[in-house]
């Protein structure tokens, strides 16, 4: 049995989905370092609280939070210098695979007991979009207390008007407001007006070429180097605003959740 938890890390049986991405973590920290690379509430920390609790070798955990340092500069550099980054292994931790994330709502609604019909399972995922398991998260919280509260059945139609009403609405703004805000912290003002630019511009039309986003970028930073813009956009593909579909040459949002949270809030305002 597990339990919903939005938001904090998991243990224990609440952890879903990445037992083999830990197993294949464990074993590359055998043969050396690793990177493990993923954006905001992917499962970083369930991962490695992971390897902390089922350890598959004989080795020393140390367990450090450093989020509360004021001067991260000296530390990457410290730690560049004596643990040589160039030799970590990076694991990218992605969005579930659609067998996984199904039966990640089966299991979540079993142990709720909250029935979910095949159709209704279904249109939670279409409407999310990528299956990243905190989005998963966030909408079977929302489903299960609609349902507990109303007592009314859980229709595919159902699901959708809690999406839109629920997930995408002011209930569960806090839910993804890091992403907003986060801008604010990792850029200077000029790149960080440029990126919501980009991201509004983004969220109204669906795609746009790298040099329609690099037009809106000089709209901002009107001395713009074009290899500025090139590793910002890699950034944000990084930290999973963005995609680039290249067939088609096209910038898009990575995720269409956060497409719909983005346009229904920040879609049509200024961009400071």
């Amino acid at each position: 049995m597990i339990t919903n938890l939005v938001g904090p890390p998991v243990r224990g049986t609440n952890f879903y989905g990445r037992e083999a991405f830990a197993n294949l973590a464990s074993d590359k920290l055998k043969a050396g370092h690793v990177l493990l690379a993923a954006p905001r509430r992917f499962g970083k920390t369930s991962v490695m609280y992971r390897l902390m609790d089922n350890p598959q070798w004989d080795y020393r955990i140390v367990h450090a939070d450093l989020e509360h340092l004021t001067d991260p500069a000296s530390l990457i550099a410290e730690l560049t210098e004596k643990l040589a980054i160039n030799d970590f292994e990076a694991l990218k931790l992605e969005p579930f695979a659609p067998k996984v994330a199904a039966d990640f709502l089966n299991a979540l609604a079993k142990s709720a007991k909250v029935p979910l019909s095949q159709p209704s399972k279904r249109k939670m995922l279409d409407v999310i979009g990528s299956p990243v398991p905190y989005f998963l998260q966030i909408i079977f919280s929302e489903v299960s207390k609609s349902h507990l509260l109303e007592g009314e059945a859980i229709t595919p139609r159902k699901v959708e008007l809690i999406y839109h009403q629920k997930v995408l609405g002011v209930d569960c703004k806090t839910y993804f407001d890091h992403y907003y805000g986060r801008l604010r912290s990792y850029y200077q003002p000029r790149e960080e007006k440029a990126v919501k630019r980009i991201l509004r511009e983004l969220a109204v039309v669906g795609a746009m070429t790298r040099d329609a986003c690099f037009q809106f970028y000089k709209l901002e930073v009107p001395d713009a180097d074009i290899e500025d813009f090139k590793l910002l956009m890699t950034d944000l593909e990084n930290d999973f605003y963005v995609s680039f579909d290249r067939e088609k040459r096209q910038y898009q949002f990575a995720c269409k959740l956060l497409r719909d949270w983005w346009l229904r809030h920040y879609g049509m305002e200024n961009n400071n």
